[in-house]
C-alpha cells in the first residue's frame, strides 16, 4: 500500500500502515541491527504505555511525513530506512 503525506497525517490506519512498512524493512536487512530493532519495535507496540506509545507514533509520523519527497509523493519505506537509520533507531530505543 502507498502512503501520501496527507495519509500519514490524517488516518492512523496509514500511519500504523507506515510503520509496519517501515519493520518490515528493518526484517528485511537481515542483519543483527535490523533484526533488533525490528523486534524492539514489535516489543514497544506491546509494552509501551499511552504515553511513550503517544510519543513513539508522533515521531514516526514526523519522520515520515518529512521523508515523502519523491516524484509520486508517496512513503518509500525502504528508502526511509537507507537515509534515516539513526533516526529510526532513536525513535525505536527511545525509553522513558
Amino acid at each position: 500500500m502507498s502512503y501520501t503525506k496527507s495519509d500519514l497525517q490524517l488516518s492512523d490506519e496509514a500511519l500504523i500502515g507506515g510503520i509496519i512498512q517501515i519493520g518490515k524493512e528493518l526484517e528485511k536487512m537481515d542483519t543483527p541491527r535490523g533484526r533488533a530493532l525490528h523486534a524492539k519495535l514489535l516489543s514497544n507496540f506491546n509494552n509501551y504505555d499511552t504515553i511513550q506509545m503517544t510519543n513513539m507514533l508522533n515521531d514516526f509520523q514526523r519522520l515520515l511525513v518529512e521523508s515523502i519527497s519523491n516524484v509520486l509523493g508517496t512513503l518509500n519505506a525502504e528508502e526511509v530506512v537507507k537515509n534515516n537509520l539513526p533516526k529510526i533507531t532513536k525513535i525505536i530505543m527511545s525509553e522513558p
